[in-house]
């Protein structure tokens, strides 16, 4: 695999907030991505940066300096 890490940048859809249903777990949808990424690939790696209430122009300021690190 050539690359062994993901990073979710965004705002909460990418957190994972919404409407609890009934018989179904949280999660975000990079959160579903990572795990099954994971099966596949037990050495992935998944860091979410993603924060409620955020814009783009916050998620270029703040999480993508930090995405670009990792």
């Amino acid at each position: 695999m050539a690359w062994q890490h993901i990073v979710a940048l965004g705002d909460s859809l990418t957190v994972g907030i919404g409407d609890p249903v009934a018989g179904v777990e949280m999660l975000s949808w990079a959160d579903r991505l990572a795990a099954a990424l994971k099966v596949l690939h037990p050495a992935f790696r998944y860091t979410n940066l993603a924060h409620r209430g955020v814009i783009a122009d916050q998620v270029l300021a703040e999480q993508l300096p930090r995405a670009l690190e990792l």
